[in-house]
């Protein structure tokens, strides 16, 4: 006890003597090196046995301490947090089988069983240099590991690996994932299909961050490229869709505030298409959140029959209601509902004896969106997935008893695990006889640069 207190009291001093400083531009590596210092104390001083805190608010958080941190800096040291957790399972591997001098602090006894209770094993120090070394291209970091490089492209920096590991668990952590998750991986190629090609390319697709997809009509595509440009915002148009690929924030835009534009990944936007909706028709979105794919789907409607978007946070839905307002949506009406029981049906949907189309994007591991949120990977373990397998189950169970005869039931997930996705659907289907799936299918990478999801579309049988 009393040598965390020492620590506490050692860290307080450093928070200090940065939270003042004149000039950051002057300070960025000492800034990031402390940035660093400072998460490894939350996860072993404050965080302890609780699950990690969420990085993107965690540094929101951190940002607002600091005094006059330029937006644009601020962006990069976020950026650099989130690569250092796309490689910490490489970091690890790379300490456990080189020894070099100067770079790497002596860590006995480590092998690929490295999870997050041992990160404050290392210095920050440590980890920056290697950062430096796996991401040259954040310069504050590659400061701080001169020697360090020079030690790497050595003849004297040989491999010292202590351990036996196969082809196939390499390429996992050299790619960023858990050699844990390596089985749930096999699984997802076996139930895909997929070569052994297709697997590591889906593997190599984690290291990297997908662009931020743009919903827009697509007969705009030409002419808001042109003009996000001319306001700042870095465009790319591909088959798939419009995406901002870098410079101004989207949300500063005059589409975003007309409502000519919205974010929505990719694969998401497949999910909303899946639902294929005809004005007039009743829908029913039973996990909203904050309504991305509730939008997509109503303006599909021309206004006409109703969309209900339904979600256990209420906070979310009033997210929803703004959004709707601003692209002028006026078919959408929203309310909470826990998921624990069939859903009181308004009265216009009543009279058609459900609803026409429900789609279920159930809660779930987010495996799918782990590209830009490499620190949930950290977050999450196989417990959380029987939970929520278990939860998911019983909102799908309800959800169905508001499907009318002939309408269609959409699950879908923002995971790639087997589990949460044909485990459970195959699952539905058993005890639900009267639902016959039409299609199920994964989307996003490795095909499309975005993030992964899941959508299985049912439709109950009219006898």
């Amino acid at each position: 006890m009393k040598s965390n207190q020492v620590s506490r009291n050692k860290h307080s001093q450093s928070k200090r003597k940065f939270k003042n400083h004149s000039k950051p531009e002057k300070s960025h590596k000492h800034l990031f090196l402390t940035l660093w210092q400072d998460w490894l104390y939350e996860v072993r001083y404050l965080s302890q046995d609780k699950p990690w805190p969420a990085l993107d608010r965690w540094l929101k958080n951190w940002f607002r301490q600091q005094e006059r941190l330029p937006l644009e800096l601020q962006s990069e040291l976020s950026a650099a947090c989130y690569d250092i957790f796309r490689v910490l399972q490489k970091i690890d591997f790379l300490e456990t089988s080189y020894q070099a001098k100067n770079i790497i602090s002596e860590v006995d006894k480590w092998d690929l069983s490295w999870h997050c209770q041992e990160v404050e094993n290392h210095s920050a120090r440590d980890f920056v240099a290697w950062f430096g070394i796996l991401f040259p291209e954040h310069n504050f970091a590659t400061q701080l590991t001169c020697e360090a490089r020079q030690t790497w492209y050595s003849s004297e920096f040989k491999p010292k690996w202590r351990g036996q590991a196969d082809a196939e668990s390499i390429q996992v952590i050299l790619n960023g994932f858990r050699p844990t998750w390596l089985p749930l991986l096999v699984q997802r190629q076996l139930i895909s299909n997929w070569d052994d090609g297709k697997l590591i390319d889906f593997i190599k697709s984690q290291e990297k961050t997908p662009p931020l997809w743009l919903r827009a009509d697509p007969k705009l595509y030409n002419e808001l490229k042109t003009s996000l440009y001319k306001q700042g915002v870095k465009v790319a148009l591909d088959d798939n869709g419009l995406m901002a690929v870098g410079g101004k924030g989207v949300n500063q835009t005059q589409e975003y505030k007309q409502g000519l534009i919205e974010i929505q990944d990719y694969a998401s936007q497949q999910i909303a298409a899946a639902v294929m909706v005809k004005p007039g028709q009743k829908v029913w979105d039973a996990c909203a959140g904050a309504g991305g794919k509730s939008l997509a789907i109503a303006s599909k409607m021309n206004n006409k029959g109703s969309l209900v978007a339904t979600d256990l946070q209420s906070y979310k839905l009033d997210e929803l209601k703004k959004r709707a307002k601003r692209a002028q949506l006026h078919n959408v009406r929203a309310f909470a509902w826990d998921g624990e029981s069939a859903l009181r049906l308004p009265n216009d949907v009543a009279k058609q004896k459900g609803f026409d189309w429900v789609l279920v994007d159930a809660p779930c591991s987010s495996a799918g969106t782990w590209r830009r949120n490499p620190d949930a990977k950290w977050r999450f373990n196989q417990s959380d997935t029987d939970e929520l397998v278990k939860i998911q189950s019983g909102i799908l169970e309800n959800a169905a008893k508001a499907v009318r005869k002939g309408g269609y039931l959409v699950y879908a997930t923002c995971s790639w695990q087997v589990a949460e996705n044909e485990a459970q659907v195959a699952d539905f289907i058993a005890n639900n006889p009267g639902f016959e799936l039409v299609e199920q299918k994964m989307l996003g990478a490795p095909d499309v640069d975005s993030d992964i999801m899941f959508v299985a579309t049912l439709k109950l049988k009219q006898d």
